[in-house]
């Protein structure tokens, strides 16, 4: 996919991983041929749990409780590696919001609101 965005010539590209270690940053930088520059999302216990039972579906019990049992152990790790250049703590953020958090942070323009012409949505529900 990387090659197609680079014939059209985006000039960022936003990408979503853990860097738990200054080893997966360098994986990643060596894959995508382009300098990381990341942002850590952070939300709190009772929002973190919220949001897992709503991506896990019903069918899984499994991949939920596997991630009920370890996100607070790897949100410790990402903290202490401290690889992020900006950390965004998003329990009370729209999902736009935290875009225009980034946006602003790496001074990009903004994202235009709504649909555009030409442009596919989707809607989760």
């Amino acid at each position: 996919m990387l090659t197609n965005y680079r014939r059209v010539g985006p000039r960022q590209l936003v990408v979503s991983g853990v860097l738990a270690t200054a080893a997966d940053r360098h994986r990643y930088a060596e894959a995508l041929t382009l300098p990381v520059r990341s942002v850590r999302l952070e939300a709190g216990a009772a929002v973190t749990e919220t949001r897992l039972r709503g991506r896990c579906p019903d069918a899984r019990p499994d991949a939920l409780q596997w991630h009920l049992e370890r996100y607070e152990t790897l949100a410790a790790q990402l903290a202490e590696a401290d690889l992020d250049e900006f950390v965004i703590a998003t329990d009370n953020l729209t999902p736009a919001a935290v875009a225009r958090r980034v946006t602003e942070h790496f001074g990009l323009p903004a994202a235009p609101s709504g649909p555009q012409p030409g442009s596919a949505t989707r809607s989760t529900g």
